[in-house]
């Protein structure tokens, strides 16, 4: 969860740090390459998570829907939709990793309160 959580802070704060983060030599962080990479890494990361909790506690895909869906969210709007979309898209993509998380999380919980 830790690149949801760096995907987290990157877009609530973008819009507020871009202007300093350019003066202190840190705009890297608002490029194409940089954009790209994390949704890469969290694909990655967001997959492996699901993917241990899936195949060692509860066997359900439904987390998986919601963490593509968020993930092609973000990429669509990222890269495909007009600019004018990213105040809805990003952060509608984000809730929808958040819930898959939370969702996994809630299944593990379920399983480990069945089991115990």
């Amino acid at each position: 969860m830790s690149a949801s959580f760096l995907c987290a802070i990157h877009c609530a704060f973008a819009p507020l740090l871009i202007p300093l983060m350019a003066a202190f030599g840190f705009g890297f962080l608002w490029s194409h390459e940089f954009e790209t990479g994390m949704i890469g890494l969290s694909l990655v990361v967001g997959g492996w998570s699901l993917t241990s909790s899936y195949v060692k506690v509860h066997r359900n895909w439904v987390p998986y829907v919601f963490l593509a869906a968020g993930i092609a969210l973000i990429a669509l709007t990222r890269f495909v939709f007009p600019e004018d979309w990213e105040l809805i898209g990003l952060p509608s993509g984000a809730i929808l990793i958040v819930i898959a998380h939370w969702l996994n999380y809630r299944l593990v919980q379920r399983e480990h309160l069945a089991c115990g």
